[in-house]
């Protein structure tokens, strides 16, 4: 999202991995003005108001916004692995294809093969006022070429770029590198203010790190660097990063992508329990072990220098329903503060985690919570640990179920956070179906209650 053409409405990007290009499979992105249409809007009759082409066979695949000129108006950031494209917002053409002409700026890659593109993310990392560009290149080889595919990233200050940037003779501003080879480093970037002090951070995922000591293999790796003023050359194995996150199990992939499936991500910053600072959120499908997949959250303010998962838990830690693989998303408000949209399940429906209901009393988030397609969940049976769950029967109905008897209560909340009914209150032994009763269709928000604890599901009443 980003406001492209300056009419001060935010404008949505989309990527098209096959976008067709003189019949050619090609990836394209696609930008739509704000605001949007209600109803469909059908590629195949109506194009968006940008389209993008890539300018060989390649597919754009990431795209990003922010302001690299200090103009004012938001740019347009796209690329494949190889290159990286800059188009500067204000009036951008319908068709912007890159074999006729050029995007702004061009950014190369240093060597053949070093996936730079992986991923990208601006922020104001130096604290100028200017927004920079942070990219990944997870195949990169490292120092002297000498840690095969131990993955760099690089950090381009805005301002005044040059039309083209080749890596292989000028460096970047930045250069990160990573710590071991196969480690990937650069597979997922991120960027917000994490510690409190105003600067924007950068978060680096590194899927193929094997944790502390080399002794726990691809268990993954997520680095966190304060924003402010960073060395030229920043190498991992000699200086570490501000924060070391290390995944919990062998085989976790924590912090990057899973066999390009984009199920593992660094995704978003947002201030889920209300303190001013914004947590960290990360997810991770392990491949053994189902239990250790989910979304994990670290909460905002002062990290430790290490935090291994196989330790000490992360803050909060949201799991998807068995057999279910999900990817983070980005954050949204659902009337109770900045909730979290999660991935895609086999229903093709989006899981939604309202996470201010699940503040216990002081803000501390809740340990574990369990989230569910919001469009005709179906039973899912109680977790070892707990001692209560629902879930949302089609669209009318509440399954509440107590390992051992509870005293619960059960609220219906609407999208704003108004109280509509308290469809259920007292103690409540096994299972019993609620009705959720006559209400007019729209999304709706349910809150289970036991003792401290508290669990929410979003549901949607066609």
């Amino acid at each position: 999202m980003g406001d492209l053409n300056n009419d001060g409405i935010d404008d949505l990007i989309a990527t098209s991995w096959l976008g067709r290009n003189k019949g050619v499979g090609q990836g394209s992105v696609h930008v739509f003005y704000g605001p949007l249409p209600s109803g469909v809007w059908n590629l195949a009759v109506t194009p968006s108001d940008v389209t993008v082409y890539p300018d060989d066979s390649t597919s754009l695949t990431n795209a990003a916004v922010g302001d690299l000129n200090n103009d004012g108006v938001d740019d347009l950031i796209c690329g494949s692995a190889g290159r990286l494209h800059i188009l500067y917002g204000g009036s951008l053409p319908p068709v912007w294809d890159f074999q006729i002409t050029p995007s702004d700026v061009t950014i190369y890659e240093a060597d053949d093969g070093d996936f730079f593109g992986d991923d990208f993310v601006c922020a104001d990392f130096n604290y100028d006022g200017i927004d920079d560009l942070a990219v990944g290149a997870s195949l990169a080889d490292g120092p002297g070429e000498a840690r095969r595919r131990c993955g760099e990233a690089y950090v381009f200050y805005g301002g005044s770029l040059p039309a083209e940037w080749r890596l292989n003779t000028t460096p970047p501003d930045i250069l990160f590198y990573g710590i071991d080879s196969l480690d990937y480093m650069g597979c997922t970037l991120a960027a917000d203010d994490i510690n409190g002090d105003g600067i924007p951070d950068l978060v680096i995922g590194a899927d193929g790190g094997d944790g502390p000591g080399n002794t726990r293999w691809s268990a993954g790796e997520v680095y966190v660097v304060y924003g402010g003023s960073w060395p030229s050359v920043w190498d991992f194995r000699s200086s570490p990063p501000d924060v070391v996150i290390y995944g919990r199990s062998p085989g976790s992939y924590f912090g990057g992508d899973v066999n390009g499936s984009g199920s593992d991500k660094v995704t978003s910053f947002w201030d889920l329990d209300h303190d001013g600072i914004k947590e960290l959120v990360v997810s991770c499908t392990d491949l053994d072990d189902d239990e250790l997949s989910g979304v994990y959250i670290f909460k905002g303010g002062s990290f430790p220098p290490v935090w291994d998962l196989a330790v000490t838990p992360a803050s909060g830690m949201i799991c998807p329903p068995p057999d279910t693989n999900w990817s983070g998303g980005p954050g949204i408000d659902f009337g109770f503060t900045n909730d979290i949209a999660l991935g895609v399940g086999p229903s093709t429906c989006p899981y939604i985690m309202v996470t201010a209901p699940l503040r216990a009393p002081g803000g501390a988030l809740f340990g574990v919570a369990v989230c569910e397609d919001i469009l005709g969940v179906q039973e899912v049976s109680i977790l070892p640990g707990e001692r209560v769950r629902f879930s949302i029967l089609g669209f009318d109905q509440v399954l509440l179920e107590a390992n051992e008897p509870s005293q619960v209560s059960l609220v219906l909340y609407d999208m704003a956070g108004r109280k509509i009914n308290t469809l259920w209150e007292g103690l409540l032994e096994g299972k019993k179906i609620i009705p959720i009763g006559n209400i007019p269709p729209g999304v709706y928000i349910l809150v289970l209650t036991e003792n401290k604890n508290r669990q929410t599901r979003a549901f949607v009443r066609p």
